[in-house]
């Protein structure tokens, strides 16, 4: 462009960053449209560079985006949340569901986990809600994954958490 590198890091140093990628919704706590275990371990690995450069606790708390695709998912989880120090498992966004099919608890998937010993059951209500703010009190970074439109964790964090 012939633009030289010193305007052009100055650009990108201003540059927002994208919806819903590692979005800040207030200090420390984010918002990530990773729904998938290959898009989770991508943002995991964002997150956990984040979280050690600031020497803090990571948190998550993951909402899967369909229960159909659970259904096909629930063994590739794995260990796509190595490294965080607390996993709050809410239900999964529903929809366009089979009416036939089976829900699958969370208590279900996160026993698909390597490792499910720092993976918890939630519920998206209060109680969540007071479980982030404690460990934004205690200055860990807490990531929000979810995939789901309207109504999903990600419109519940913004009503709750964005002042």
């Amino acid at each position: 462009t012939g633009t030289s590198i010193e305007k052009l890091t100055e650009v990108v140093d201003h540059f927002p960053g994208l919806s819903r990628r590692m979005e800040l919704i207030k200090p420390n706590l984010y918002s990530d449209y990773a729904h998938t275990p290959e898009k989770i371990r991508g943002a995991m690995s964002v997150a956990l560079e984040m979280a050690a450069e600031a020497g803090q606790e990571l948190v998550v708390v993951y909402e899967p985006l369909t229960n159909r695709r659970q259904h096909y998912m629930l063994d590739d989880y794995g260990d796509c949340f190595d490294g965080a120090s607390q996993l709050y498992w809410i239900p999964s966004y529903l929809a366009r569901e089979d009416k036939n099919q089976r829900i699958i608890p969370p208590a279900e998937l996160i026993s698909h986990l390597a490792d499910p010993s720092f993976a918890l059951a939630y519920d998206r209500n209060e109680k969540l809600k007071i479980a982030i703010q404690q460990h934004l009190g205690k200055g860990h970074m807490v990531v929000c994954m979810a995939g789901g439109g309207g109504g999903s964790l990600d419109d519940w964090l913004r009503e709750e958490f964005a002042s």
